[in-house]
């Protein structure tokens, strides 16, 4: 029979017989997991495991998805196993065109770690559940609790599309969260004038223009190099998100920006740190709240309201996906239509002074 046992506030062990697997003296082995979560919903998930204890008495075979899959198990697969590399990371690095960063794995290891203070090693991988994650670690920011569920999924997933398949199915929990996000914000050219108006030193001003110009995020300007601009072609080639490569058109401004630091070993002399430093200064200075990213954003919301066409915007900005920079600009983009069919009827009824029905005309 299943027994549920308290082992701290909201966290309890679930025994169960397991009837479809043998122990070494060959009894259906007895076995569990740790579950988090109050006292009637601790009741509530032996009482699930009683009734399949009973079925699996009787011959009933369910399908096994993730049950006998814990954290601890999913760990030792896919960093601790037998083969050097481990099976998991390594196949995982033999599917890339370039292996995982050191960053990353830890990244990896990192959301392990969490989750299995979270929920106990011992846990299912189908008990995960993103909601009740969060909730656990309230204090943190959203943005970092994401990237560890993300890191999950991507290991999860290893696990599934791998030969050995030790997990069956994405836990439904884990992978059908939702994040609110605010509505896009970029600012307006009268907030731009505010902030150009602001007195500020010439590094300032300098970041400030090839930031909104280029539209390049925080890393694609500071890890500029000389060898990746073209003054005669007024080009500069960027690398950013998975160091990939893009080659955008800049104005006169910027070249001439470029041109007064060309005395300089790389374009950027100074640190991202400095150059978020500089920008807040610089925001809080004028009454407009703005960081690089904001600048990107705006970037191309200029670039659309002064004609550039959605594909344009999306190849300067670097969005894989055009339909990314159809949701970011969705707004401006429906304003544009609006005020293109206003000028498409100004233009008809231009033309056509005293339209006259043929058919009037006919019967007339």
């Amino acid at each position: 029979m299943a027994s549920k046992t308290q082992l701290a506030v909201n966290k309890y062990k679930i025994r169960y017989t397991d009837y479809q697997k043998k122990d070494k003296n060959g009894k259906p082995l007895r076995t569990g997991f740790t579950f988090h979560g109050s006292s009637s919903e601790a009741e509530k998930e032996r009482l699930e495991w009683e009734k399949m204890e009973k079925k699996m008495k009787q011959g009933f075979k369910f399908e096994r998805t993730n049950r006998e899959v814990t954290l601890a198990t999913l760990y030792d697969w896919f960093f601790n196993g037998n083969a050097k590399p481990p099976v998991g990371l390594k196949w995982k690095n033999l599917k890339r065109e370039k292996p995982i960063k050191p960053k990353t794995i830890e990244n990896y290891e990192c959301a392990f770690t969490n989750f299995c203070d979270a929920f106990g090693s011992n846990t299912p991988i189908e008990n995960l559940d993103s909601t009740e994650y969060r909730m656990f670690f309230a204090n943190r920011k959203l943005s970092g609790l994401n990237v560890d569920i993300r890191a999950m999924r991507s290991i999860i997933n290893v696990a599934i599309e791998h030969k050995d398949r030790i997990v069956k199915e994405m836990p439904k929990e884990l992978f059908m969260f939702t994040v609110t996000k605010n509505d896009p914000y970029y600012l307006e050219i009268n907030q731009v004038r505010e902030i150009l108006n602001t007195p500020m030193d010439e590094s300032t001003y300098d970041l400030f223009n090839i930031y909104l110009y280029t539209g390049c995020r925080l890393m694609g300007i500071n890890t500029l190099t000389w060898d990746r601009v073209d003054f005669k072609k007024k080009t500069i080639t960027v690398i950013e998100k998975a160091d990939k490569k893009r080659t955008i058109f800049v104005p006169d401004n910027v070249i001439q920006i470029l041109l007064k630091w060309s005395s300089r070993p790389k374009p950027t002399n100074i640190s991202d740190r400095t150059i978020m430093k500089k920008m807040k200064k610089l925001s809080i200075a004028s009454g407009v709240p703005f960081t690089c990213r904001i600048l990107r954003s705006t970037c191309g919301s200029f670039m659309l309201s002064s004609g550039c066409s959605i594909e344009q915007v999306a190849e300067h900005l670097g969005h894989e996906d055009i339909q990314t920079t159809r949701r970011w600009y969705a707004r401006l983009i429906k304003d544009q239509r609006e005020a293109a069919m206003l000028k498409f009827s100004d233009f008809v009824s231009n033309m056509v002074q005293e339209p006259v029905s043929p058919y009037i005309t006919a019967r007339s």
